[in-house]
């Protein structure tokens, strides 16, 4: 059936649609029991049972069977797709597009979300959620996240994060700071090390960043710690390049890591597959502070030698000019 009364302004067709309506204005409910007893005002209910149970909400869109059923008294909703937001009962201002997309039950009402993907779903408020764990999001052109309205680029303190590609340059992530969740459970005064290694998925791979244990850091960290001598020997062994970068040709002077795995594999780091990845420049440090030791050693062994050949030399002359006052050795000053 049709129906333009009671109310103002409102369209009903459906058996049952609108039919608690009283004092409704501006509404369209297409659909059996759409809308039912609703009495507020500017609501499409589009789809059989879609704002069945709606009383006091205004201003939703729910479009789709049972679309928004169970809402009540949640405003400036709009769920679009089969049973789209059929739980939400009291939010407002959500967006929920999918089959059976928004919150997961009538017990958890959210406001100011958005929940897009057949059954993609949302659990708290002024969250937007896309698709289901079992999906992809792929991003094919730029991404700002958190970009403040009226904010302008770079600017400090935003709390933004950027996608941006430089033209013949890298493509990568622009953001005022990175916090990696592993931190989360060090003291707030506690500086650590970052660590990054190789990894491979499928035909793609990238670098995983996280925390890790500095070389340099206390004993409570490590295990099986034993002494390490390595250096003059090690440091000999190593043969320094200078080299220009293919990225951008820029010079520099470094080690070959395919040398150093066959001069001293200790400096070494592999990735996850054991590969080599690069070399330490923390080992490295050791290896020149042992080096420093060793060679301190030596000269200061010198130094003992030098001056007990000294000693020597003077009481060889002191015999001598015993004997001879006379001899050249006993007239040089």
């Amino acid at each position: 059936r049709i129906l333009s009364a009671p109310g103002t302004n409102n369209l009903f067709a459906g058996v049952a649609a609108g039919q608690g309506n009283t004092t409704g204005a501006g509404n369209s409910f297409f659909g059996v029991d759409s809308g039912k007893v609703n009495n507020a005002n500017f609501n499409a209910f589009f789809g059989a049972f879609a704002g069945l149970a709606n009383t006091s909400g205004a201003t939703n869109a729910f479009f789709g069977n049972a679309a928004g059923s169970a809402n009540t008294t949640g405003s400036n909703n709009s769920f679009f797709g089969q049973g789209a937001g059929r739980t939400n009962t009291t939010g407002s201002n959500n967006v929920f597009i999918g089959n059976n997309a928004g919150n997961p039950n009538t017990s958890t009402q959210v406001s100011n979300s958005v929940a897009i993907g057949t059954g993609a779903v949302v659990e708290q408020s002024n969250t937007i959620i896309l698709g289901t764990n079992a999906q992809t999001t792929i991003a094919r052109g730029k991404l700002v996240a958190g970009f403040p309205t009226g904010s302008s680029p770079f600017t400090p303190g935003a709390g933004w994060i950027e996608t941006w590609s430089i033209p013949n340059g890298p493509d990568g992530i622009f953001a005022g700071n990175l916090v990696l969740r592993d931190f989360l459970s060090r003291p707030t005064s506690t500086a650590g090390p970052i660590c990054y290694s190789n990894f491979s998925f499928g035909s793609t791979g990238g670098v995983i960043l996280n925390r890790c244990a500095s070389t340099f850091s206390s004993v409570e960290d490590k295990t099986d710690v034993q002494p390490f001598s390595g250096g003059l020997e090690l440091v000999k062994r190593l043969d320094p390049v200078s080299f220009k970068r293919k990225a951008d040709g820029t010079a520099a002077v470094g080690l070959n890591v395919e040398d150093v795995i066959g001069a001293a594999p200790e400096l070494v780091i592999r990735d996850e597959v054991a590969m080599v990845d690069k070399v330490s420049a923390e080992s490295l440090t050791v290896v020149l502070i042992n080096a420093v030791k060793q060679q301190q050693k030596q000269i200061e062994s010198q130094e003992r030698q030098l001056k007990e050949q000294q000693r020597q030399i003077e009481l060889l002359r002191n015999f001598v000019c015993s004997l001879d006052r006379e001899a050249t050795i006993c007239k040089e000053n």
